[in-house]
C-alpha cells in the first residue's frame, strides 16, 4: 500500500476521531476504525522498518476508545510525515 493513501486513511481516522469525541457521534463506528487501523499495521511498520525505525505501533484492542483511537493514528501520522 501507497505511503500516501495510508497518510489519507489515517487523517480520516483522527478527524473521524475528533469529531465523535467532541460530539459523541459516530460512536458506533468505534470497531470499524479499529479494524482499519489494525490493517493498516503491517504496511506502516513495512515503511517505518526501511527507514530503521523499530516496530513503536501494537494493534488496538476492542476495548480502545475513540480517543485512544484518534491518538494512535495522530502519532502514526506524526512518524510517517
Amino acid at each position: 500500500m501507497e505511503k500516501e493513501k495510508i497518510v489519507q486513511l489515517l487523517t480520516a481516522i483522527k478527524s473521524t476521531c475528533s469529531h465523535a469525541s467532541l460530539t459523541g457521534c459516530l460512536g458506533e463506528g468505534r470497531l470499524y476504525l479499529i479494524s482499519v487501523y489494525n490493517e493498516l499495521l503491517p504496511h506502516i511498520n513495512t515503511i517505518l522498518a526501511e527507514q530503521s525505525i523499530p516496530n513503536l505501533f501494537k494493534p488496538l484492542s476492542s476495548e480502545a476508545s475513540m480517543d485512544e483511537v484518534g491518538c494512535a493514528a495522530i502519532l502514526m501520522l506524526s512518524v510517517l510525515e
